[in-house]
């Protein structure tokens, strides 16, 4: 079923919620979903679902404490991936080490509590650089991972009340690569 104002507050009826990078909550949406979870229900996130950008001082997720992370702005580049950590997530994705992502990525602070599945991890160089002159690396074919990744997590599993929440720093699910399918 689709979620919307006539049924939010009935989510009781659900085992689990996508809200796929679901920007425009209010405190009472929030606060629904919030009750859902605490109650035994497994909310999965993307990217910025929930995030108040105009929150002072500066934007923050209306669902951090559900999420596990805390926001710290986003990724400049069009291309990430996710950098598996996660031994069951290694198996299921083999022979893939990595997801690519093509969409931006939001950059986050893990809260405590929250286990680090994925960490974001940026291509080697970056694909909108414009020019390859003096680059280190250059290929037509290919935006290859960075040899170093980030500290930022790009998939956390949190466990808030009776139920669980699973955050991802992008909407990988809206990929079309059969990686991005078995990771949802």
């Amino acid at each position: 079923a689709i979620v919307t104002n006539a049924n939010i507050e009935d989510l009781s009826r659900y085992r689990a919620v996508i809200a796929s990078g679901v920007q425009e909550l209010t405190e009472e949406q929030a606060g629904a979903l919030r009750r859902f979870v605490d109650e035994g229900g497994v909310l999965y996130a993307s990217g910025t679902t929930s995030l108040n950008r105009s929150a002072s001082p500066e934007p923050r997720y209306l669902l951090e404490d559900v999420l596990g992370v805390r926001h710290c702005g986003r990724f400049p580049h069009r291309v990430n991936y996710l950098d598996l950590e996660d031994d069951a997530i290694l198996e299921a994705l083999y022979p893939q080490l990595y997801v690519t992502v093509s969409t931006p990525m939001e950059r986050a602070e893990l809260l405590p509590g929250g286990k680090c599945l994925a960490t974001v991890r940026p291509t080697f160089v970056d694909p909108d650089a414009g020019r390859m002159i003096g680059q280190t690396y250059a290929s037509v074919h290919s935006n290859p991972p960075a040899t170093e990744t980030t500290d930022s997590p790009a998939l956390v599993i949190n466990q808030f009340g009776k139920g669980s929440c699973v955050w991802s720093a992008a909407a990988f699910e809206a990929g079309d690569h059969w990686s991005s399918r078995a990771l949802l």
